[in-house]
């Protein structure tokens, strides 16, 4: 076996060691006729193709099997964009970096103020206060902003703040900081 062999199942073993210590969060929702989109989206589909044996010249290949198709339009669920969503030339889905998608997180509490105010926004302000309590966010770390808008998940226009798939009428937690956290 070569060097570069080893090396390479050794940083693979202490990977797998390093993730079994870690507290993993999932944060999805499941894919189903309750899934919010974007807009006017295509929504959920959910389709039973086959159930049941496999026969072929009255030979049982498989005792069982199940198949479906499903079909959903990108933006709905629990879902990342892509970087190429909003800037041409950049990483499609496919293209980014595993590495990228697991790491250290710092959650931002402003559940309070969402409670009081539905167009309350993450403001630079909250960051610092995070920071003078915890410390400096960790370069590389993801942030996540709690807002608490997980309770309105399945009713349309609580989440969204609209009745109509009018995006522009859309209610989300702020952008301002953007500047503050690259810089």
């Amino acid at each position: 076996m070569s060097s570069s062999t080893t090396t390479f199942r050794l940083l693979c073993l202490f990977g797998l060691l390093y993730l079994a210590n870690c507290k993993w969060i999932d944060l999805s929702y499941a894919f189903n006729n309750e899934t919010m989109y974007w807009g006017n989206s295509t929504r959920f589909h959910h389709k039973l193709i086959h159930e049941g044996p496999v026969i072929a010249n009255n030979v049982t290949l498989i005792p069982y099997y199940t198949a479906y198709e499903i079909s959903t339009a990108e933006h709905g669920g629990t879902h990342m964009d892509a970087p190429i969503h909003f800037a041409k030339g950049t990483w499609s889905i496919d293209q980014i970096p595993a590495e990228k998608l697991v790491g250290d997180a710092v959650v931002v509490d402003i559940s309070a103020k969402s409670a009081a105010d539905r167009n309350a926004q993450l403001t630079v302000d909250d960051l610092e206060k995070w920071e003078d309590e915890h410390g400096a966010i960790p370069d590389g770390s993801i942030l996540f902003v709690f807002c608490d808008w997980g309770k309105y998940w399945t009713s349309y226009e609580k989440y969204f703040g609209t009745s109509t798939k009018d995006t522009s009428l859309y209610r989300f937690p702020g952008t301002v900081v953007m500047h503050f956290l690259i810089n």
